[in-house]
């Protein structure tokens, strides 16, 4: 699925596969001042869960978080045009919200947001393919996982 949305300043594309929606996100240069990044809460609609903020490995430097942290989006905001959620589910539908964080860290509001719709690939389908490979995402969860252990030194903790 592709899809763009805009809303005042702020407008997202989206490229959806079976597992990974990918975003792309353009602010009006008039709107930067001030802004540190982006939060993005997602809605599941198949499984009518509450909304949850995603969460990714940046933080800001002055929460002193260990590295490889995950670290929720709307306290520490993506500071990137370009982002990807590996954690979508196959024929699933979701709402994303994007919204522009301003303040300064640990004290930050919510500003402009656009909300888009995406429904997930059905791996049946026929047609149109898209993969996205999800290597470093993988990787580095198995790093917070396992540590840097050697998949058969781990055994039966899997």
């Amino acid at each position: 699925m592709r899809a763009i949305k805009k809303r005042g300043p702020i407008s997202v594309q989206v490229i959806s596969g079976t597992y990974v929606v990918l975003f792309g996100i353009n602010l009006a240069e008039a709107k930067k001042n001030g802004v540190l990044g982006f939060a993005i809460q997602r809605s599941d609609l198949t499984n009518n869960n509450e909304p949850v903020w995603l969460a990714g490995f940046k933080s800001f430097r002055k929460a002193h978080l260990p590295r490889g942290t995950i670290a929720s989006t709307n306290e520490h905001p993506i500071q990137a045009f370009l982002w990807g959620d590996y954690t979508a589910r196959k024929d699933h539908q979701y709402i994303y919200r994007i919204v522009t964080m301003r303040g300064q860290a640990g004290e930050l509001e919510e500003s402009d947001d656009v909300s888009i719709r995406v429904d997930m690939e059905k791996e049946s389908r026929q047609g149109h393919h898209v993969y996205f490979n999800r290597g470093v995402a993988g990787s580095q969860a198995y790093i917070r996982k396992f540590g840097n252990k050697r998949p058969d030194a781990i055994g039966a903790q899997a």
